[in-house]
This record gives structure tokens, C-alpha cells and sequence, in this order.
């Protein structure tokens, strides 16, 4: 049903207002990000993962909250492109999340949402042109989740997400979607994380059956200079890699000056190589500018051409509460036991 997921989140609202008067919060990010190659008619300019993020404290422990997405291509291979809007596509997520359930340590989440697969950590100053950034997410999509933050030894927390493969809209599709991510916290400066996900693409028959694996690690000196990460992922009949299986990246990024010196380089098979340097640099509380540069070979038997890209970066951050990241990770402060 059309705008299912927006009448939860109004009815929602309704119930917990009775109970708990509603604090409300907005976070958001506005990035200008221009891209070109050695190719003279390749230039390009896009607002990419730009957000906007309204929450709404219903209560102690349940949580409205809708993802505005407003990127554009503003210039597309050196030429204007026309803006077209999408009200379904404009939100990229919408969802309630329902955490502490029975006093226990256990959140639910219900709607248009990212589910719990993938690492997709970097810290280059354009994450969209890591070639394995679409391998190591799923978003907007409609499903439910489920997180158990464990006392196992071997994990610290368990996600599960069941969902629709089709994104982009706020309908319910074939729910032929699931995945499973497993957490660890192994020391204060390692974090692994490892995830699998099936993608039946019901609703899309050319795609076929897809099935991903991804593994991650963070690791962090105890100063905070230097932070090593790894992703490896694992796939079968991905559309924009049919001749390939899996995806190795990594990185070394490095506090210098006012800004973070990164390094990554990528690898998959059959497909491409490629290397890159760049460098974030904070000009202020809310204004981020970047500049990478990457190398990139092709396998022959491509139509692409081997050679540089080059990326520069302004991001604008702003927010209605004081560290935006702890919203960005609704399940923090699980209860325990």
C-alpha cells in the first residue's frame, strides 16, 4: 500500500505522544563533490549522500525517524542534466525503531531502512568512488530488523533483516530478501564485523538470484593518528561484476596538519585495480573540503580506459543535537541484564 510506511510513522506518533512528551532532532549533511578523469568529457558534479535526517523521541525507548535524500547530478559528463522528482525516492528511509523491548536487550526496526549487511568503511573523502561501495551496502529498502545485543564472548551484538529487494519506493514489494551481521568489539581499537546477505530479486527476474559475504576490520592505534581497514566481500551474479566473485579493499589513513591523510587501494578480479591518495581537511565545526586522486587499471577485454580520477569535496554538517554520530547508531544503549 502506497505511503504504508509514513501512516506507521503518524499513528505512531499519536500513541507515544500520550505517553512521553516528544523530543525532536534533526541532523543532516549537504556534500558538493566534482569528479573528472583524463577524459575531457567526463567532468562531474553531484550532490552525493546528501541527507537530511528528522528524528522524533517518542519515548524512552521508541523512535521516529525519516531520511530525507537529496542528491543530484548537476553536471553529468560536462553537460547539465535535468532534475526530476521522486517524493518515494526523496526518502531514503522511514522507519520506527523500537528498542529495550521487555527489558531486555533487543531493538526492532520497522520500515524503509539500511539493513544489517556490509562494513563500508573508508576514510577517503568521496566514499561513493570506492569501486566495492555498492558492494558493502543495501538501502532503502522495506523490511524489519532485529538487534539482540549479546553477553557472547564471541559477538557483542547479532542483526537480522528480512525485506524487499526492490528499492527506492515506500511500497511492499516480494519480501525474497535477508541478511545476518555479526559485530565484535575485540579490543578498543579493533572492530570487526561480519556479514551475509540473499537477494532473491523477485521483482526484477533479469537480475537472478544474488548471494554476497562480507568481512571487515577496523584497527586504531592508541593514540588515534592511525587507523587501518580492511573489507573483504564474497559474491555471485552481481550485475555490474558478472566476471568477478570477490572484492578486496584496504587503507591507511593518518591524522596530519588540521586534516586525515588516507591511502587505499582495491582489487577485484577479472574487473579492475585501482589505488588512491587523499586528504579531509576540517575548516571549521561544520565544513569538511577533501581532494583524492585514484588510479585505475582495467582487465582487458573492458571498453574502459585505464587512468586517474581526480575528486574534490566541500561538506557542509550540521545538526539539532550535540554528536550526530550516536543517532546514526540507534542501538548504543541496549539495556542489559
Amino acid at each position: 500500500m502506497k505511503y504504508f510506511l509514513l501512516s506507521i510513522l503518524f499513528v505512531s506518533s499519536l500513541n507515544a505522544f500520550a505517553q512521553s512528551e516528544p523530543k525532536f532532532t534533526w541532523d543532516g549533511n549537504i556534500p558538493l563533490e566534482g569528479v573528472t578523469t583524463t577524459d575531457a568529457h567526463s567532468e562531474n558534479v553531484r550532490m552525493d549522500q546528501a541527507e537530511i535526517l528528522l528524528t522524533d523521541q517518542l519515548s524512552e525507548n521508541i523512535k521516529a525517524s525519516i531520511k530525507l535524500k537529496l542528491d543530484r547530478d548537476l553536471i553529468l559528463d560536462g553537460a547539465p542534466v535535468p532534475q526530476n522528482f521522486n517524493f518515494e525516492d526523496f526518502i531514503k528511509a522511514a522507519h520506527i525503531e523500537i528498542k529495550n523491548i521487555g527489558g531486555k536487550p533487543v531493538a526492532f526496526v520497522i520500515g524503509k531502512q539500511e539493513i544489517a549487511y556490509g562494513f563500508d568503511n573508508t576514510m577517503m573523502p568521496i566514499p561513493k568512488e570506492s569501486p566495492v561501495h555498492e558492494l558493502g551496502v543495501h538501502n532503502e529498502v522495506v523490511g524489519f530488523t532485529v538487534v539482540l545485543d549479546t553477553n557472547f564472548q564471541l559477538f557483542d551484538k547479532i542483526e537480522a533483516s528480512v525485506f524487499e529487494t526492490k528499492d527506492g519506493d515506500l511500497k511492499i514489494g516480494t519480501i525474497d530478501g535477508y541478511a545476518v551481521r555479526f559485530s565484535k568489539d575485540v579490543t578498543k581499537q579493533i572492530q570487526v564485523k561480519a556479514s551475509a546477505m540473499h537477494l532473491g530479486n523477485g521483482d526484477n527476474l533479469e537480475l537472478g538470484v544474488e548471494n554476497r559475504q562480507d568481512i571487515g576490520i577496523i584497527v586504531q592505534s592508541k593514540d588515534g593518528k592511525w587507523t587501518f581497514w580492511n573489507e573483504n566481500i564474497h559474491f555471485d551474479n552481481n550485475p555490474d561484476y558478472r566476471d568477478s566473485h570477490y572484492a578486496i579493499s584496504a587503507g591507511l589513513s593518518h591524522k596530519l596538519g588540521q586534516g586525515q591523510l588516507a591511502i587505499d587501494a582495491t582489487l577485484i578480479p577479472q574487473t579492475l585495480k585501482r589505488v588512491g591518495i587523499g586528504y579531509n581537511m576540517n575548516l571549521s565545526k561544520h565544513v569538511i573540503v577533501g581532494a583524492e586522486a585514484n588510479y585505475t587499471t582495467y582487465n582487458a577485454g573492458t571498453d574502459l580506459k585505464n587512468g586517474m580520477r581526480y575528486g574534490v569535496s566541500i561538506r557542509y554538517v550540521f545538526g539539532g543535537h550535540s554528536n550526530a554520530d550516536d543517532a546514526k547508531n540507534i542501538f548504543k544503549n541496549l539495556k542489559r541484564k
